[in-house]
């Protein structure tokens, strides 16, 4: 669950800490992922480099919408990336109203 932080702004954990697969069971064509505090930073200075900002969407839709034809509405925008040592990577998001 999401902790709010102000207004419309959540903190939300986008990975966990070490060697992961998803949580709900799904079968995925990989092993499962890994992620560090070097690997983190990697991301996080991609993700700070980027010009248009990151769209928080619902279920994976932006990746889909060509194959199913749906919209993608974005249910929030990334704000920054963060990294805490042996928990996980994590966002600061701003939602949608929607």
């Amino acid at each position: 669950m999401p902790e709010a932080a102000n207004d419309n702004l959540v903190r939300i954990q986008v990975t966990p800490s070490g060697f992961f697969r998803p949580a709900d069971g799904r079968q995925i064509d990989v092993p499962g992922w890994f992620i560090d505090a070097k690997i983190a930073q990697g991301v996080i200075d991609r993700f700070n480099a980027l010009v248009q900002p990151l769209v928080l969407d619902y279920e994976h839709q932006t990746l889909n919408k060509e194959k199913n034809g749906q919209k993608a509405p974005a249910a929030g925008w990334f704000e920054s990336l963060e990294w805490e040592e042996g928990v996980g990577l994590f966002a600061i998001a701003e939602l949608t109203e929607t």
